[in-house]
């Protein structure tokens, strides 16, 4: 996209020029940050969504500090608390006016869910893979619930919280 496609006959597309601007952002992964502090999308709309690649790849680079950091016994205590705070974080951005971009696209608030992730594992580590009784039940009632969840999702997404 960066490169190849400027070489290609015809030269470069008229969206390359705008793509290029946003180059340094796409290659650091940093995407969804210039994109939540503008409130807009950045580069060309065929990559917007690699906001949530970039979410990740900061999640990653962060998770193996911490995995080697935090006692094992301690990690799934350490994942709540990164939940709690990102959606903290997130009713607060949200009840003090942020826009539902900012909302969608910033990884403090979006990171819950990689964290939520990170303490299914510390669990089954910590629990030599025994699943919790619970789980069953909650992947019943989650199941149970996708019919529901489209309607409730088109009011949470205008206010930036997509399910």
């Amino acid at each position: 996209c960066f490169f190849v496609r400027p070489l290609l006959p015809g030269g470069a597309p008229p969206w390359q020029q705008s793509l290029d601007k946003e180059a340094a952002w796409f290659f650091l992964y940093a995407q969804n940050l210039a994109m939540a502090w503008r409130g807009e999308g950045i580069g060309w709309g065929g990559l917007l969504h690699t906001f949530s690649l970039a979410i990740e790849e900061q999640f990653y680079l962060l998770w193996p500090l911490l995995v080697w950091l935090v006692p094992l016994r301690r990690l799934l205590h350490v994942c709540l608390a990164v939940i709690a705070a990102s959606l903290t974080y997130k009713t607060w951005m949200w009840l003090n006016g942020a826009s539902w971009w900012y909302l969608y696209v910033d990884t403090l608030t979006r990171v819950h869910a990689l964290a939520a992730g990170g303490a299914v594992a510390a669990w089954l580590i910590v629990h030599k893979g025994t699943m919790p009784r619970w789980l069953p039940a909650a992947a019943l009632v989650a199941i149970v619930s996708i019919p529901f969840i489209k309607p409730v999702d088109a009011i949470a997404k205008r206010i930036g919280f997509g399910l």
